[in-house]
């Protein structure tokens, strides 16, 4: 039997779908990809510069970038504003796998992006019998395809060529313990 499944993407916080998540994970199964947030700081940078409006903090380094705080078009994605866009990250996280209920959490699908980066057919694997699909063929896409804005190459660890020893620690006095409880160092 074929099995269809039902997706959204969202960038959106958990509190946007308060009053319909009930709903939505009657219908849907619901994926929740994360990633180490320094890597993701390095991608959104990437991303924000590309467009020709004003996005995000168009910052020339990423060290100025993780100080920022969030603006632009990317106000569409909160409800309120975060002192920085770690902030910004740590909160969303927060929201969608640890400050939610066990409820919540035993209906999502949490996928960790860099399992996808180094095991991705025994990530899929996984992430099919989860949605109920019991056999499949899927080749693994390229980094390039399928993506909005063609600039980061999907690489693991990248943000250690941007920040020195003290912008970690900073990101770590920042967010360190949410890293911590979601295995990142």
């Amino acid at each position: 039997m074929f099995h269809l499944a039902n997706v959204i993407k969202s960038h959106h916080p958990v509190g946007f779908f308060s009053e319909i998540l009930g709903e939505i994970l009657d219908d849907f199964d619901l994926l929740y990809v994360y990633r180490d947030p320094r890597d993701v700081m390095l991608s959104l940078r990437k991303q924000i510069r590309f467009w020709d409006w004003h996005e995000g903090p168009g910052t020339e380094t990423l060290p100025e970038f993780i100080r920022s705080a969030p603006s632009g078009r990317m106000m569409r994605y909160q409800q309120h504003q975060e002192p920085s866009v770690l902030h910004r990250w740590e909160s969303h996280v927060r929201g969608w796998m640890i400050d939610t209920s066990e409820l919540l959490r035993n209906k999502i699908i949490y996928v960790k992006y860099e399992d996808l980066h180094s095991d991705f057919d025994s990530t899929m694997q996984t992430l099919a019998k989860r949605v109920g699909i019991d056999s499949y063929s899927i080749v693994r896409p390229l980094p390039s395809e399928n993506v909005v804005a063609p600039v980061s190459k999907g690489e693991v660890g990248g943000y250690r060529k941007h920040l020195t020893p003290e912008d970690d620690q900073f990101v770590k006095s920042v967010i360190g313990g949410t890293m911590n409880e979601l295995g990142y160092q």
